[in-house]
């Protein structure tokens, strides 16, 4: 993903936004460990300084520390919604494909997701060393 200025400073403010030195982006889980969600709920991917974690509502139901095995990167294919597609790997176990409202806010989070597990020592990329 390219570090541009203006995005910078979008992921700085939704990092801002809340106070509590965490991002809170909405997002829909269209896949789980590779099966299709019939539900098309909406949900919270939560990017904090420590973890990644996908809630509903205020109820966390996936969550992961920034390891080595977690990878995350934007969408493959798909035509004009690849550019809203998030691939989220929080473990191996854990895999998600994420729906999110724009292209920025992809990007935005696959920003801030990287420089938070950057600042805890982990280089986070997307399956098989992709990047986007």
């Amino acid at each position: 993903i390219s570090h541009d200025t203006e995005l910078e400073r979008y992921a700085d403010a939704l990092m801002n936004r809340n106070g509590a030195g965490r991002a809170l982006v909405p997002i829909v889980i269209v896949q789980m460990n590779g099966e299709a969600q019939d539900k098309r709920q909406l949900f919270t991917l939560e990017i904090s300084k420590d973890t990644v974690a996908i809630k509903k509502e205020d109820r966390i139901e996936h969550e992961a520390p920034y390891s080595h095995k977690m990878q995350i990167c934007g969408a493959r294919g798909g035509g004009d919604a690849a550019g809203q597609g998030l691939f989220l790997a929080l473990h191996p176990s854990q895999v998600f494909m994420l729906a999110l409202q724009s292209p920025r806010e992809r990007n935005a989070a696959i920003l801030l997701t990287r420089s938070m597990a950057k600042a805890k020592g982990f280089k986070l990329e997307g399956p098989k060393g992709e990047d986007i």
